[in-house]
């Protein structure tokens, strides 16, 4: 009876591993299909586009107008990104260590964000491939790391689409994340945030590759007999087997941010009365350029408030 119950276990074990994988591969697949339709919803701007330019540079009729994917042998638009894409993801499976770098701006209350790649090619030569930018809903650390696996990933997977039946291998974006060794950002608080959370996921990475590649090398018997003995740890720190059926995780945290502004809401408030207390003028008032213009226009509602704000 106990030797039914482990192949039960064992087989239920597998089975979710399985499902693991598969739930991997669909969140793949999702991303890959978000990824063509986005290029195909971009491509009758482009047709449109080009067909213009071809009308506007040429001095012939409409009817007797041609225009090529190409341009002095230079693939053009869309081919143009994958084959820029491929071509990335190809040199930097070849090489070493790669680093990476970014930067962001906003324009008209939408965040953009670029990427750049470097890396040292097999002749020393130092090489820095523009990585893209995105669109970004805001500009915390966590969006931009998010932005880092957006990327990476649809490079890895417009590569292995690509690249079916080349004898270049599969890009993993994951031991592309092991390859970096460096990141270039600027001084800001949000930069050394991203920067500690790309070093976590890299470390994630590289456990995972390493024991992807440990586990590759091991009988199937032994790999049973790990997953066992990791489940069985698994289930007695839930309390036995009861207690892992029972384990339902829920939990919510509250912001601060409305308790630290009521703070320093109330220190500014007894700031502002110890200078009047003790006869000390306050800082320098630096107006901007409106309110410059209003406090030099002469009494005024608008002068008033310029001046006391």
């Amino acid at each position: 009876m106990s030797l039914q119950v482990q192949t039960t276990q064992i087989a239920l074990v597998t089975a979710e591993h399985e499902l693991r994988y598969l739930r991997e591969r669909n969140e793949v697949l999702t991303r890959c299909n978000h990824t063509l339709a986005m290029h195909a919803s971009r491509a009758p701007l482009q047709k449109a586009q080009a067909v213009n330019k071809a009308l506007a540079c040429t001095a012939v009729q409409a009817e007797q107008s041609t225009f090529s994917l190409k341009e002095k042998n230079v693939i053009m638009d869309e081919e143009a990104e994958v084959a820029a894409e491929v071509q990335m993801v190809d040199e930097i499976m070849q090489v070493d260590g790669i680093t990476l770098s970014g930067d962001g701006a906003s324009h008209k209350n939408i965040n953009y964000q670029s990427h750049h790649i470097m890396y040292t090619a097999h002749d020393g030569t130092g090489v820095t491939r523009f990585a893209g930018v995105q669109h970004e809903i805001n500009h915390t650390s966590e969006t931009q790391l998010q932005g880092w696996k957006d990327v990476i990933h649809e490079m890895c997977t417009m590569y292995n689409e690509c690249m079916v039946g080349a004898m270049a291998g599969v890009a993993n974006p994951r031991e592309l994340i092991t390859k970096v060794k460096g990141m270039l950002t600027d001084h800001a608080e949000d930069q050394k945030k991203l920067v500690c959370l790309f070093r976590e996921w890299k470390e994630v990475c590289e456990r995972e590759v390493r024991g992807e590649q440990a586990l590759a090398t091991l009988p199937p018997d032994n790999v049973i007999a790990l997953l066992w003995q990791t489940t069985e740890g698994a289930i007695a720190a839930a309390g036995g087997i009861e207690g892992w059926e029972s384990v339902d995780f829920f939990v919510w945290a509250g912001c601060c941010m409305h308790k630290d502004l009521n703070a320093v809401k109330g220190g500014n408030t007894h700031m502002q009365a110890w200078w009047g207390h003790n006869g000390v003028d306050g800082p320098v008032l630096l107006m901007n350029h409106d309110n410059t213009a209003a406090a030099s226009g002469g009494p005024s509602t608008a002068q008033a408030h310029a001046v006391t704000n």
